[in-house]
């Protein structure tokens, strides 16, 4: 868990903040300049933090089941959820994520990350891989009922 100062930043200085942050990593020319930017800015659970948020949006984009998220990411359904909302109400996330994807680089390391996710089964069925199991049959149960 980030820790941050309880009291709030003058809006016009926050404002600046964000600036500086965009120029730091807004002008990135390579990804090896990007990741060392980074690696000394940023803690190791700050990206993964960062890093993980990104996958679960683009993962839901490709409509990957939460549970198989869940087991690969490690993160909480909750987690999940609350990222599925974000990208869903974002016009700007959205946006970029799609600009993104249209990148052949991207596209080819999605199709992989898609793959490997769905090629690896979920390991044992717990009671809380079972309920979820349970819960997409039950809503692929209804979509198709009407058809």
């Amino acid at each position: 868990m980030i820790r941050l100062s309880k009291i709030a930043v003058q809006p016009d200085k926050l404002e600046k903040i964000f600036n500086l942050f965009f120029l730091v990593f807004g002008r990135k020319q390579n990804k090896e300049e990007f990741m060392n930017t980074l690696l000394e800015l940023m803690s190791y659970s700050e990206r993964l933090v960062f890093a993980k948020r990104i996958a679960i949006m683009f993962l839901l984009e490709k409509d990957i089941d939460y549970a198989v998220i869940k087991k690969n990411l490690h993160v909480s359904l909750s987690t999940i959820a609350k990222f599925a909302i974000l990208y869903e109400r974002s016009h700007i996330i959205k946006a970029v994520m799609q600009q993104a994807q249209r990148s052949e680089e991207i596209k080819l390391f999605l199709e992989e990350l898609v793959f490997e996710f769905l090629d690896k089964p979920l390991t044992q069925p717990t009671q809380s891989n079972l309920a979820c199991e349970a819960l997409h049959r039950k809503r692929e149960a209804t979509h198709t009922e009407g058809f």
